[in-house]
Order: structure tokens, then C-alpha cells, then sequence
């Protein structure tokens, strides 16, 4: 087979390094505000067919023109949000490009030796900036005298660009800050669906998705070997007097030898037996008395296996209403509101990370109310990476939710993180996040 070989372009090509870098984010760019006509475009199509876009007269769909309408639509939407994680990645990557110093000029000629100094040559023009932003802050008075140019800075729920180094004043007041996103306004809300005509016999309509499960541990039940593998996740289980948790499910073994239980509360000491009562006197004619009642025996006392206070070992807070902010795809849950924060148990002063103290088994569950549906997912991130339990996803609807019972060391953390392509809007009662240590 043959080499393959270079056309020959002309004219030549003279791009920096850092033009083309600018050129390729320029491109990207471009393309998202492509997708973004073809999204309404898409809306569009939806008012024109129900009647509801301005200047139109409506098209009386059926349900069956308005059920391919819609999963049309999805079809769409679920290509575009996949094109969405490429676009993403490829930020990332253009992100990451080094800059490069172009190379030294030549030294100029030295003067003549007859002891006249030759002029200095003149300075070269100074390259340009390489091309990157600054990480993601949260905007503090004391350290913005110390941005660098192209830092990133979040400020009353809006994101800026710094482009004047060291800046003054406050983002979107000074002139040192350019706006990057601002806090989006909440979408229309659709338009009502067509209601069908009354048939000779209506059809039944589809059932809905079935919600997720409520948190909370199931009922006490006394242990059956036969039952046992069947056993879920928060079981409680009375065995041989002591009251157990299933934390692995299917359970092996018999409660207090195996690791797939952890015992809640050990059986208590039997109390001592009452005195037996006195025998009463002999009467006056000879009849032998009564004999007295026996004596109330000793209630069962509580022990207990090793107490965990959860009172010093489990925390709550809340975001109330705002915006999560979202860069490049990803953004972290801050929590600043309502806040009930255990010893044991520290929050950030950015106040999105969780430190756990002591080492344990902990239940974690949260919730996010969002303003509008969107392609968002939603999970618990451990020391950084992803716990698989908590996983979620939503397309059209306005509610994520996720729990799990999982082992953490002492010093590891907590953080709740949202996927989406723009920011995310809260509505009450906002973001929760619940963080209890079992064991």
C-alpha cells in the first residue's frame, strides 16, 4: 500500500497555537447556540401542533399524531443531550491544550571593535497569553485583589470571567469582570393538553411511572432461616432477644455471626425474681391463713451492644432557593440554609463538602426540586468519586432523589453533585441532604 500524502495548501496556513485554541472554543460555541434554535424550533413544532403558538389556528391532532409529536420530539432531545457530552468533553480537552513559547529570535550583530558600542536592538513583541480559564471560585472581597486573568468567579448566582488582572470592585459592577451566565429566568410553563373527544368506548390511558421508593427501615420481624434470603436492605430482625439490621441483601448466616447484619440492640440481663410473699397467721380457730400472693418478677433490664449517639453523628441543611451553578456539565450542591450540623460532622466554608469524624455505617439520602424539567442526573460523590446507589436521572420532570447505607472511614467526604447543561434552578422546598451514622 502506498503512503499516504499532504495536499498542498495554498495559501499556507498561519495560525498560532493560541489562535486555533480560540478558534476551536469560537466552534463549539457556534454549535450550541445551533442546538439551542433547534430546541425551540422543537417547542415550536409542539405549540403549532396543539394550537397554542401565537398566529396559528391549531391542526386538531389525534392522540396518536400527538403521541408521535412527542416521541419525535424526544428523539431529538435525547440525540441532542448525548451530542451534549461530547461537546462537553471536548471543552475539557481544548481546555488542557499547553501553550507553547515560540522560539528565540537571533541575537543581532555585535559592534565593531574600533570601541563603539553598537545600538541595542529593538525588544521583540511580547507573545501572547496562552489560552485557559481560571477554576471556579466563589467570589470573596479579600481575595480578588489576588485573581489572575481568566478567573473564573461565581457571585449572586451569577458566573463572570475575570479580564483585568489584579481587578477592582465587584462582578457585575466593574469592568475588570465580563459575565459569563447569569442566573436563567424560569421557563413558561407548557400549554395544557387538547382534551380528547368522548368516543363510543374510550380508551384506557397509560399508567404512570411509579415513584422512587420512601426512606425508612422496614418492620421488626422475628428470624426465619427460610425466610432470610429474602430479606431487604433496613430489615430489622429480632433473633435470640437482640435486634438486627440487614446491611447486605440477600443475608447469609444467622444474625450476630454474620457480616451481613449489624446488630441495633443486644438482649438485656433477666432482672432478679420477686420476694415470695408472706404466709399469713394461723386464726383463732385453728384454720391455717391464706398464703400470700408471689411476688411480682423483675422486669427485663436493657443493655446494650456498644450506643451510637446519632444526636453527635448526624447532620441536615438545606438550599432554600437559587441556583446550582454548572460548569462544563458538572456542579456541586451548596447547602447554606436551615442548617443542623453535628459535632462529629463538619461543613465546609464553601459549604458544599461534608467531613466525616468517626468511621461507621451511614445512611445518606437527598433531595433536589428544580424550577423547570431539564436533562439533569444527580448523585452522592464519596472522597470524590461516584457512589453507584445514588444515581439519578430525570428528562421532563422537576424532582431527583437518591438514599443508600454505605461503610465510610473517618475523614473522608460528602459532596452532592448535579449534571446538567446549564444551571439549575430551586424551587421550595430547594435541595436537602440527610446524613445519619447507624453504626
Amino acid at each position: 500500500m502506498s503512503q499516504p500524502n499532504m495536499p498542498n495548501i495554498s495559501p499556507n496556513i498561519t495560525l498560532t497555537r493560541d489562535e486555533s485554541v480560540n478558534l476551536l472554543l469560537s466552534s463549539i460555541a457556534m454549535e450550541e447556540l445551533a442546538f439551542s434554535h433547534i430546541l425551540n424550533a422543537e417547542g415550536e413544532k409542539i405549540q403549532y401542533v396543539l394550537g397554542t403558538l401565537a398566529g396559528g389556528t391549531g391542526l386538531q391532532p389525534s392522540i396518536e399524531e400527538i403521541l408521535s409529536i412527542n416521541e419525535s420530539v424526544a428523539c431529538l432531545i435525547d440525540g441532542t443531550m448525548r451530542n451534549q457530552m461530547f461537546m462537553a468533553d471536548q471543552v475539557e480537552k481544548a481546555m488542557r491544550i499547553p501553550t507553547v513559547t515560540g522560539p528565540t529570535g537571533p541575537t543581532g550583530p555585535t559592534g565593531p571593535a574600533e570601541g563603539i558600542t553598537g545600538a541595542t536592538g529593538a525588544t521583540g513583541a511580547t507573545g501572547a497569553f496562552g489560552a485557559g480559564l481560571g477554576g471556579q471560585e466563589n467570589y470573596d472581597p479579600a481575595l480578588a485583589p489576588g485573581y489572575p486573568l481568566y478567573q473564573v468567579v461565581y457571585y449572586m448566582g451569577s458566573t463572570y470571567l475575570v479580564i483585568n488582572a489584579p481587578p477592582s470592585g465587584t462582578p457585575g459592577s466593574s469592568a475588570d469582570y465580563t459575565l459569563l451566565a447569569s442566573v436563567g429566568a424560569p421557563g413558561p410553563a407548557g400549554a395544557a393538553g387538547i382534551t380528547g373527544a368522548i368516543g363510543a368506548q374510550g380508551a384506557v390511558g397509560l399508567t404512570g411511572v411509579t415513584g422512587n421508593t420512601g426512606a425508612g427501615l422496614s418492620g421488626l420481624v422475628v428470624f426465619d432461616p427460610l425466610a432470610a434470603p429474602g430479606y431487604p436492605v433496613s430489615q430489622v430482625v429480632e433473633y435470640n432477644g437482640g435486634t438486627y439490621i440487614v446491611n447486605n441483601a440477600p443475608p447469609s448466616g444467622t444474625p450476630g455471626s454474620s457480616a451481613d447484619y449489624t446488630l441495633l440492640a443486644a438482649p438485656g440481663a433477666t432482672g432478679p425474681t420477686g420476694p415470695t410473699g408472706a404466709t399469713g397467721p394461723i386464726g383463732d380457730t385453728g384454720v391455717t391463713g391464706a398464703t400470700g400472693a408471689t411476688g411480682n418478677t423483675g422486669t427485663i433490664g436493657i443493655t446494650g451492644a456498644p450506643f451510637v449517639n446519632t444526636t453527635t453523628s448526624s447532620s441536615f441543611a438545606q438550599n432554600v432557593s437559587g441556583t446550582i451553578a454548572v460548569l462544563l456539565g458538572n456542579g456541586l450542591v451548596k447547602f447554606p440554609d436551615n442548617q443542623v450540623i453535628s459535632p462529629n460532622i463538619s461543613l465546609n466554608g464553601a459549604q458544599d463538602t461534608f467531613t466525616v469524624v468517626n468511621a461507621g455505617n451511614y445512611y445518606i439520602q437527598y433531595e433536589i426540586n428544580m424550577t423547570a424539567g431539564l436533562l439533569t442526573s444527580s448523585r452522592i460523590l464519596l472522597n470524590g468519586s461516584a457512589v453507584p446507589s445514588t444515581a439519578t436521572a430525570s428528562l421532563l420532570t422537576t424532582y431527583l432523589r437518591g438514599e443508600t447505607i454505605i461503610p465510610i472511614t473517618a475523614g473522608q467526604t460528602i459532596q452532592l453533585q448535579i449534571s446538567a447543561t446549564l444551571g439549575v434552578g430551586l424551587k421550595a422546598p430547594g435541595a436537602t441532604i440527610t446524613i445519619i451514622r447507624l453504626s
